[in-house]
């Protein structure tokens, strides 16, 4: 997990903590929410989008599957015992299970398992050859199945996928913006929270 951590606001946390913890609370969650906005807002362009044969053919929603890019969101959780909010941002549980590939990437992968292609005509075209229109026979190479070496070692070489780090990225990117957030929010939660106990109180 990749955290962000911003310095140079500790007047600001040291004016919230002689504060009730209600109070707090209403200043603290909204900003930190917008600030989370802003960290997925920034990530998600980071992230690759591939076109492959189960985005083309919607196999992805039928299996409950998302892309990376898709299923990113975030959570905002206040912990009352150690007085603290906390920020997620991240893929849904569950809907991105590669994600951590896209961000970490792979050594160098090996399966024991190879898939089977056959030729087949899928289409036909019309070419012209020696001056003369002729219709030709379009050949792809199709999948037809896989086949296991179950007694053997992995032999066969899948290849390495890069690190691509968008979440690490996207929190360095949206630093600046996320600080501006947090100390304009925090300023004026403060501003407006002491505003209106006052005038509860009858002081103008």
């Amino acid at each position: 997990m990749t955290t962000l951590t911003l310095t140079g606001l500790k007047p600001l946390v040291e004016s919230l903590r002689q504060m009730p913890a209600i109070t707090r609370s209403r200043i603290v969650v909204p900003v930190i929410t917008e600030s989370c906005k802003i960290i997925q807002a920034t990530t998600e362009p980071l992230i690759p989008r591939q076109a492959n044969k189960l985005k083309r053919n919607g196999l992805g929603k039928l299996r409950g599957k998302k892309h990376f890019r898709d299923s990113m969101t975030f959570a905002v959780r206040e912990y009352a015992n150690s007085q603290s909010v906390v920020g997620v941002v991240g893929p849904e549980s569950g809907a991105a299970p590669h994600a951590h590939l896209v961000e970490k990437g792979t050594g160098p992968r090996y399966t024991n398992s190879r898939t089977k292609y056959n030729r087949q005509a899928t289409s036909t075209k019309q070419v012209v050859k020696n001056g003369r229109v002729v219709t030709k026979v379009v050949y792809n190479k199709v999948s037809t199945g896989s086949f296991q070496r179950k007694k053997s070692k992995p032999r066969f070489f899948r290849g390495v996928m890069p690190a691509f780090h968008p979440i690490e990225r996207g929190l360095k990117a949206s630093e600046g913006a996320v600080r501006a957030k947090l100390e304009t929010g925090v300023r004026a939660g403060i501003t407006r929270e002491l505003t209106a106990a006052k005038i509860a109180r009858g002081i103008p």
